[in-house]
This record gives C-alpha cells, sequence and structure tokens, in this order.
C-alpha cells in the first residue's frame, strides 16, 4: 500500500473517531458504509504491555492480535510486497545491551504469534529499541509499565 493511501486512511480514521465522538458525521451517506467497514476492520490496539523482564504475550491481547493477522492478510492480498513494522521496547531497569536483547524478544513474540496466525514471516520486520524510545519518560513504576511493550505499526 502506499504511503498517500495508509496517510488517506489515517486521517479518515482520525476525523470519523472524532465525529462519532461528536455524534455527527462529516460523510456523506453513501460513504457511511465504506468508512464504518474500514473502521470496524482496523485493529484497535496497536500496543501490547508486557510484565517486568517478560516477553509473554498476555492471553487478553490474542483477540486484537488476532484482528491485526487478519487485517494484514487482507492487506497482502492486494500488497504482497507489504512490510509491518513491530517494535519492542522496555523500562530504563537494567543495561542497555539487556534492554536491546528483551525488546528484541517482545517484538518477536508478537511476530510470531501473527506468523502463527497465517501472516508471512516476509511481511513482517522487527525491531528493538530497548529503553532508548520510552512512552513516558518518568522513572516509576507506572511509567515503566508504559515502557515495557510491542508496537505494531500502522500498516
Amino acid at each position: 500500500m502506499k504511503y498517500s493511501k495508509l496517510i488517506k486512511l489515517a486521517a479518515l480514521l482520525l476525523a470519523v473517531s472524532f465525529f462519532a465522538a461528536c455524534g455527527t458525521t462529516p460523510v456523506a451517506e453513501e460513504e457511511a458504509e465504506t468508512t464504518e467497514t474500514a473502521v470496524a476492520d482496523t485493529p484497535r490496539v496497536d500496543t501490547f504491555y508486557f510484565e517486568y523482564d517478560k516477553s509473554d504475550i498476555d492471553p487478553n491481547d490474542f483477540v486484537d492480535l488476532d484482528a491485526h493477522a487478519e487485517a494484514i492478510q487482507a492487506l497482502v492480498a492486494d500488497d504482497p510486497d507489504l512490510r509491518v513494522t513491530i517494535e519492542g521496547h522496555c523500562d530504563e531497569r537494567g543495561t542497555e545491551a539487556y534492554n536491546v536483547a528483551l525488546g528484541n524478544r517482545r517484538a518477536e513474540a508478537v511476530s510470531r504469534y501473527l506468523r502463527v496466525r497465517g501472516v508471512s514471516a516476509g511481511n513482517l520486520v522487527t525491531v528493538s529499541y530497548g529503553e532508548l524510545e520510552p512512552a513516558d519518560p518518568a522513572s516509576n513504576e507506572e511509567a515503566w509499565a508504559k515502557n515495557r511493550r510491542s508496537v505494531v505499526l500502522s500498516y
């Protein structure tokens, strides 16, 4: 899928979400069905959290990951060269090298789950940022919990 299509889809999803929250819709009635389908088919959760020093996927995340697998497979049918990036992140505790390895295990766990659900390994790319890109820069348990994550980037 071309980047311009991704940007248009992201803008459309953002607009639909905004107007849905307001109780109105900006699209014509004949376009509403297509918009609702696009929103319904797009997984709502992109970030998956992990326990301290763990890379096991929480079973509560399986439904959202299954939705990602289905969506990716549908897009790959139209664009076989599609690549989806899965990032692995850690909190600041531990050495930089250890955290890069742990972030990699977290990204690989999500990638492995998607592959088991039918996504081709060739369509998935994993990257670990370790502790380098925290979601929350604070140094407390609440922040650390937000930073122990894998993120499936928009596709």
